[in-house]
Order: C-alpha cells, then sequence, then structure tokens
C-alpha cells in the first residue's frame, strides 16, 4: 500500500498488524510517503529516497550517456534544476523480494509526494 501525506504513523501501524513499513519526507516536513509490505511475505531488498529538489537533471534535447556524470551523446552534461523555489517534494522507492525465497521475481513500489507549481516560465522545466 502506498501512502502520501502521511503523518500518523504510530496510528497506521496499530491498525495494520502484520505489516513493515519504509517511509520517506522531505527535509523539514512533519509529512510524507509510505509503502507498506506485509512483512509475512516480503522483505525489503533496496530503497531510495530521492529528494526531487536536489536532482540533476538533463536539458531538453540532450541525451544523457547511462553513467552518472559523464556527458552523453550530443554533449548533454548533467546539471541541476535551476528553479528558485524549493518544494522539498520527494520520491519513495522500494524493492522487495518474498520472504520465502520462491525465486521468481521481486516488486519495486515508487511513490512521490508533488507540489505542482501552475506559473512557470518558458525554460523553468526539461
Amino acid at each position: 500500500m502506498l501512502v502520501q501525506e502521511c503523518d500518523r504513523l504510530a496510528d497506521l501501524r496499530r491498525a495494520l498488524p502484520g505489516f513493515r513499513e519504509v517511509a520517506a519526507k522531505g527535509r523539514g516536513k512533519l509529512h510524507g510517503l509510505v509503502v507498506w509490505y506485509r512483512a509475512s511475505e516480503w522483505r525489503v531488498r533496496a530503497t531510495r529516497t530521492v529528494f526531487l529538489d536536489e536532482e540533476e537533471l538533463c536539458p531538453l534535447g540532450e541525451a544523457m550517456d547511462e553513467d552518472e556524470g559523464r556527458e552523453g551523446v550530443g554533449g548533454g552534461a548533467r546539471r541541476k534544476r535551476g528553479g528558485s523555489r524549493q518544494t522539498k517534494n520527494v520520491g519513495l522507492i522500494v524493492g522487495l523480494e518474498r520472504v520465502d525465497g520462491s525465486g521468481g521475481e521481486g516488486v519495486v513500489a515508487a511513490t512521490t509526494h508533488l507540489y505542482v507549481l501552475h506559473l512557470h516560465r518558458e525554460g523553468d522545466f526539461c
């Protein structure tokens, strides 16, 4: 189960026996994101919190090499998002694998918390 705007983890824990969670929130925020999973079936393989204000983006029309930090085809070096508004938006990615080791494929769950800025200038976004 994926939850956004979550600020009552203790209450949810009591309401969801048998589940565990991975939580993340933006720096200085009181609420955040949570991925809940049934502990008897899944275990966490990997997690990543993505701080969207800090992510590097590729300029429009310039391809990137898969190896971060290197220039890609067309000379497109990575750059920080140059916006003036700090949103503290985050994303949460959680890789889960089966507890019983039964093989098969795991699952990746991802959720995000976005603040949508409706007014923007040309060139503000890639």
